[in-house]
């Protein structure tokens, strides 16, 4: 069977490896003149400066089981201070690796962070399978709960809810706090209010004490180079400057793999 994957960003690239891996024809179209997707990087002011367009942090990539088990060749950089999140009156709240210094950045609000990380942090990757999971998530929130015992039931609820929710219990109603957690589940596109935008914020504030946010050395033009290496490894073809005017569906309807019709010449699937 030959497969046809619209778009060479990093989601294209995995999903055309997995589909190489396993014994499948697979060809990935992408419009654009070399893949990445939102995962490019370009020198577009001074010879020698690399700028990130889109993407610049990837925790979720050292985080994911599905990026993990390709054991990508990147050169990573992670910095022990994640990330700053200022404020209108010239201050600002820091995620550091370490929770303590973390803790003293939120002052008055640190003594619930301490206390949350005691109980989350040795759980980190389980967190990740429960929020990267399948949906509907089934097994994964019930074996954190049973982690995490007597608040696990208690755990979940925050999770599920929103972020807002969250942080103003976590933090006994500090807004700046709040704010700071709020920020990291912006990266979901959930708004801060919407059930669900726990998880995100809190899995990524998680994930910066645990694995960091790490950037690749070079931009992150070198993570969408080493995903091609990888799926090419696998024999998937990749084609660039070849975009997709239509999909065809079956019946009316997207059959599960549907086959795109490229403006460009394209093997027909069999």
């Amino acid at each position: 069977m030959h497969v046809l994957v619209i778009g060479a960003g990093h989601t294209g690239l995995v999903a055309a490896t997995q589909l190489a891996a396993h014994g499948l024809e697979v060809t990935v179209l992408e419009h654009a003149s070399r893949p990445g997707g939102a995962s490019t990087s370009v020198q577009s002011t001074l010879p020698g400066f690399i700028h990130d367009h889109c993407a610049a942090f990837v925790p979720m990539t050292v985080a994911s089981p599905a990026m993990r088990e390709l054991n990508l060749d990147v050169d990573w950089i992670n910095p022990g201070v994640v990330l700053a999140h200022p404020f209108a009156d010239g201050s600002a709240i820091a995620l550091h690796r370490d929770v303590n210094a973390t803790a003293a950045s939120l002052g008055g609000a640190g003594a619930g962070w301490i206390e949350a990380m005691e109980q989350l942090l040795p759980l980190a990757q389980r967190l990740v399978e429960t929020v990267l999971g399948r949906i509907p998530p089934m097994v994964a929130p019930a074996r954190l709960a049973l982690a995490l015992r007597s608040d696990g039931l208690e755990w979940v609820r925050r999770l599920a809810g929103s972020v807002e929710a969250l942080g103003l219990d976590l933090f006994e109603g500090d807004r700046r706090a709040t704010a700071w957690l709020a920020g990291s589940a912006q990266h979901s596109g959930l708004p801060p209010s919407q059930a669900g935008s726990g998880a995100f914020g809190l899995l990524l504030q998680i994930l910066g004490h645990s694995h960091g946010w790490p950037m690749p050395r070079g931009g992150m033009q070198q993570l969408a180079d080493a995903l091609v290496r990888r799926a090419e490894l696998e024999g998937a073809s990749i084609r660039c400057d070849a975009s997709v005017d239509r999909v065809l569906c079956a019946g009316g309807a997207s059959p599960g793999c549907a086959w795109p019709e490229a403006r460009r010449s394209v093997p027909t699937p069999s």
